[in-house]
């Protein structure tokens, strides 16, 4: 009976373990963690996110009593 135990756990490892180097031989297969960060990417990348939200126009969507140019505070 203890034999059945013992298998049945070594069965049970076996195939949570091909599971799991599945999943991880995918993540790498993919491309993984990056090695390395690149700040210069990530600064352009957010310049370039700063420019697309300083050009839209946000003030023309406003609805209210306010007008956009308006001198009330």
């Amino acid at each position: 009976m203890e034999a059945f135990a013992i298998l049945g756990g070594f069965l049970y490892i076996a195939a949570v373990g091909y599971f799991i180097m599945g999943r991880l031989g995918r993540f790498l297969d993919r491309g993984g963690i990056s090695p390395c960060w690149d700040e210069a990417e990530e600064r352009q990348s957010a310049r370039n996110a700063k420019k697309e939200s300083a050009n839209t126009d946000s003030f023309s969507e406003l609805k209210g009593c306010n007008a956009p140019h308006s001198k009330v505070v």
